[in-house]
């Protein structure tokens, strides 16, 4: 639902997801957080892409990382 809102300042609320065993809950709040996009968005989903502890995750970034529009006009 934050991702939804597009609202940049939940980028922070969900990156604390972003420490959650659960890999589902990684997968959705990277979700959300793709959704809304941004500068801060992309940096977060291109850390988590080289360095989350597990593959699924770091490929799942990666993927997301594209869906994300650029910034440049």
């Amino acid at each position: 639902a934050l991702g939804r809102l597009g609202n940049e300042q939940s980028v922070a609320t969900l990156e604390k997801a972003l420490d959650a065993r659960a890999l589902e809950v990684i997968d959705a709040a990277l979700t959300a957080i793709a959704d809304i996009g941004g500068p801060r968005a992309r940096d977060t989903i291109s850390t988590i892409s080289s360095r989350h502890r597990s593959p699924w995750i770091r490929r799942r970034a990666a993927h997301l990382l594209r869906t994300i529009p650029s910034l440049r006009k």
